[in-house]
């Protein structure tokens, strides 16, 4: 089966599908066997389906992305607030989201987030939600309870503070991205223009450059377009930057990780070219737009970190403690040759 990318995101085995649409039929054929005499309808006053017979309103939720990733924290979000409104206004609800994502949580492979589903499994408990997941092709499954034991415990790679941590990067995300685009030298009317000439743009039907990131590095792009792409993207990987400054990160996407943390000005690399792997290259902490106090792992660790501003390390050093795999103050504080100990 060929799949429309532009309807479909896939990662490994799992296939999410991007939009109500794509499995609103077979929902609606599942809610027609149940109520056979029911007045059922799309699209009433913003919920998905009613099944006005029963006062039930139904909420069907995709996993939004972006850069090829799910957005946890976004998914949430969504679900949260339109449940709840559903709620209030009927006293019930019934909520279907992508079978994919409980799979790829269950999985691990979306350790760089946290999700709390608790509000939810309340709502649940007392019977006035009905969770149920489906499949890009129609595949129907209630939630229950052993479902819920394992999302209720789902965390980042960091057990302490996950969900904290995840919000107050939320709240305080505008604020980064304001710091890092003033530090690079960028502007509302820059932005503006950039956004301008993307609408305004020839190649609308080319699919590769149909979002703003894509186009930002189609052929031809310009030094400030990648510039702006690589900060968009940075921002967009906070979660990920926060785990690093936390020392406890582990995920195979480590490295993109740390190039966000080289755009965002947190590190510093005694040669001009970032990609470059040698030796002889040294990191820093720098912290040059003043953004590492609004992100908590920082915070966590302000110790270590502050220490690095003026002691910078060879890349393994660098890695070693990112991951956790060391204590590096206290090597600091007991080795003569830390750098030498790490580079063997």
């Amino acid at each position: 089966m060929v799949y429309d990318q532009e309807r479909y995101e896939i990662i490994g085995d799992y296939i999410f599908w991007r939009y109500a649409d794509d499995v609103r039929d077979y929902i609606f054929e599942s809610l027609e066997k149940e109520f056979p005499d029911a007045f059922i309808i799309d699209e009433l006053d913003r919920i998905d389906i009613s099944v006005l017979d029963e006062n039930l309103p139904i909420e069907i939720q995709a996993t939004p992305f972006r850069n090829h990733s799910p957005l946890i924290a976004e998914f949430e979000d969504r679900i949260r607030r339109q449940t709840e409104q559903n709620v209030v206004i009927s006293g019930q609800c019934r909520l279907f989201f992508d079978d994919a994502l409980l799979r790829y949580i269950k999985k691990g492979l979306g350790t760089n987030v946290s999700i709390n589903l608790d509000w939810l499994y309340r709502y649940m408990k007392e019977d006035k939600v009905r969770i149920f997941t489906i499949t890009y092709d129609g595949i129907i499954r209630e939630m229950n309870d052993e479902d819920f034991s394992f999302l209720l415990k789902v965390s980042m790679t960091c057990k302490k503070g996950e969900e904290d941590d995840l919000r107050i990067i939320q709240r305080n995300k505008l604020k980064i991205a304001l710091k890092s685009l003033r530090g690079h030298g960028f502007t509302t009317g820059e932005i503006k223009n950039l956004h301008k000439a993307y609408y305004g743009r020839n190649d609308k039907k080319d699919k590769k450059t149909k979002d703003f990131n894509a186009w930002l590095v189609r052929e031809g792009h310009s030094d400030r377009e990648l510039e702006c792409r690589h900060l968009y993207n940075a921002i967009s990987n906070l979660p990920m930057v926060n785990k690093i400054l936390s020392c406890c990160c582990d995920d195979k996407s480590i490295g993109t990780g740390v190039m966000s943390g080289f755009y965002l000005g947190l590190f510093v690399r005694n040669r001009e070219d970032i990609h470059a792997n040698d030796k002889t290259i040294r990191i820093h902490f720098a912290d040059i737009y003043g953004i590492a106090q609004h992100i908590p792992g920082y915070l966590r660790k302000k110790e270590l970190w502050n220490f690095l501003r003026t002691h910078p390390v060879n890349q393994k050093t660098f890695y070693a403690i990112i991951r956790g795999e060391t204590d590096y103050l206290w090597w600091a504080k007991n080795q003569t040759n830390i750098d030498d100990a790490w580079s063997s």
